[in-house]
């Protein structure tokens, strides 16, 4: 059986790119620390206000965190 949803809900595609955001917002600042050379995802769940299995769910793996995070400093920094 099946769980995936049979509809889309904007409102619910808002709330996880809120959510998504928040954490990259999170893991920019931990980046912003002196010495600081590493993400942590517990780290960022806390920042962001959400779990550590939402981090994973949105970010299974460091790559793909450094991957999102160059992606946001891209839209962030030159917004067009």
């Amino acid at each position: 059986m099946s769980r995936a949803r049979r509809y889309t809900s904007p409102k619910r595609n808002a709330q996880a790119l809120a959510t998504r955001n928040a954490i990259l917002e999170a893991f920019a600042e931990q980046l912003s620390e002196p010495g600081r050379d590493r993400l942590s995802p517990s780290e960022a769940a806390v920042r962001a206000g959400v779990s550590l299995r939402t981090v994973h769910f949105h970010f299974p793996n460091e790559a793909s965190q450094v991957a999102a995070l160059g992606e946001w400093f891209d839209r962030v920094l030159y917004p067009e």
